[in-house]
This record gives C-alpha cells, sequence and structure tokens, in this order.
C-alpha cells in the first residue's frame, strides 16, 4: 500500500509490474485509508446515532406526556392520582403542577437544544416521587420504577450532548 504522504504523481506513475486488478485494489485501499472516507463512515454512523437518540427521547417523552396528562383528569386513571396526590397532603394545585412539570419536561426533553433543561424538570419529578414513595409511603421497593425512569433520563441527556460534539478523525499510521 502506498503511503498518503507521497506525492499523487508518484501514485499515477506507472509500475510495470502491477496488473490492472492489483493497481484498481491499491487505490481502493488508498481511497480507505483517507480521512474522506472515514468522515463519511462516521457521518453515516453518526446519521443512526442521531436516530437511535430521537427514538429514544421520543419514548421517554412520550411516557411523560402521558403520565402528565393522566394527573389533569378526574376519573379513569386519574383516580389513582387524586388518591396518590391526597396522601401527599399538598392540595390539587400540587397535582396540576406536577402534570404540567412532567408535560413541559416532556416537550422540552424532545428538542435536542433543551434537552438538560427537559432532563432536569423530569429528573425533579422522579426524585419526588421517589422520595414521597419512601418518606410518605414507607414503600423502598415502590421507588424503584420511578428510578429506572431517572437513569433512563439521565442517560438519554447525556447521549443527547455527546451526539452534538465534532468527531475528529486521526490516522493510527
Amino acid at each position: 500500500m502506498v503511503p498518503l504522504s507521497r506525492s499523487l504523481s508518484d501514485r499515477v506513475r506507472p509500475d510495470p509490474t502491477l496488473t490492472l486488478v492489483a493497481l484498481s485494489r491499491r487505490l481502493a485501499d488508498d481511497l480507505k485509508s483517507t480521512t474522506i472516507y472515514h468522515m463519511l463512515l462516521l457521518r453515516r454512523a453518526s446519521w443512526r446515532m442521531d436516530l437511535t437518540t430521537w427514538i429514544l427521547r421520543a419514548g421517554v417523552a412520550g411516557y411523560f406526556v402521558m403520565v402528565g396528562a393522566e394527573k389533569f383528569m378526574n376519573r379513569g386513571a386519574g383516580l389513582e392520582w387524586l388518591k396518590v396526590f391526597q396522601e401527599i397532603g399538598l392540595g390539587e394545585w400540587f397535582r396540576y403542577f406536577t402534570g404540567v412539570v412532567e408535560i413541559a419536561g416532556a416537550v422540552l426533553y424532545l428538542v435536542p437544544q433543551t434537552c438538560l433543561i427537559g432532563a432536569a424538570l423530569l429528573s425533579s419529578a422522579m426524585i419526588g416521587a421517589m422520595v414521597f414513595h419512601i418518606a410518605i409511603r414507607h414503600s423502598v421497593g415502590s421507588s424503584f420504577l420511578p428510578l429506572i425512569w431517572l437513569v433512563a433520563i439521565v442517560l438519554v441527556a447525556l447521549r443527547t450532548g455527546r451526539d452534538e460534539e465534532p468527531v475528529r478523525v486521526t490516522r493510527g499510521r
């Protein structure tokens, strides 16, 4: 394989010992060793990573939009939230406030530029849920679901921030 440091004229100069197939393989190897080729591969991988991150963010955001919307209902799934917030003892306003925080956090979480702000809102809601389960209900086991959501929120938000950083390619030769 011809190193990249050699000039183009050295690479193109005919070598009588090379066949056409060997020359084409040599040029293909040179292309694969260039930074442009690696940048194209990374751009394709980055696009897949970005799509995966969007899907993860949409899943987390969708869950919190649904749960936040339940806090505004007075029947169906909302009845369970009525009981939960009566146990907390802060009144109806706190149930509505929590619903607004979860829906606003979900919307902000979906947009890459505001993902960290949304993550902060959703994380505070999950920390509050964990404190409620441990301090008021005295049920450590029930606090694991909010903990799992907290970990998911943080990991996906960190992945979002990492995807926005520029990628540098260096040659190992």
